[in-house]
């Protein structure tokens, strides 16, 4: 039975997949190793395709292991002008998420 469930959700994966548009956002800076200090303002930039309707851009004091909000649903025009208030680390990230509104 489970052998005819995963068969039949990777036909209609199979089946779907032309209909859905590929949205892919890749962060351009920071590159890392940058040092930023709080109180300064930044850019960050990012390439698109796909057309996403908006992005939310977080960031990270603990190498990645929980994230939080900088800006969400901003405009995709790749870049934002960020004014750190975070807190001072050395493991710092930046995530990118695009998002796509249903047609």
């Amino acid at each position: 039975m489970r052998k005819q469930a995963l068969l039949f959700l990777f036909i209609s994966l199979l089946f779907c997949a032309p209909a859905l548009a590929l949205i892919t956002v890749t962060l351009d800076t920071p590159h890392g190793g940058e040092s930023w200090e709080a109180g300064s303002t930044h850019n960050i930039t990012w390439e698109s395709s796909g057309a996403p309707t908006s992005v939310n851009l977080y960031y990270s004091i603990n190498n990645g292991a929980a994230y939080t909000s900088i800006a969400p649903g901003l405009p995709d025009n790749h870049s934002y002008s960020w004014l750190i208030t975070a807190p001072v680390t050395n493991e710092a990230k930046i995530k990118i998420e695009a998002v796509k509104a249903p047609d």
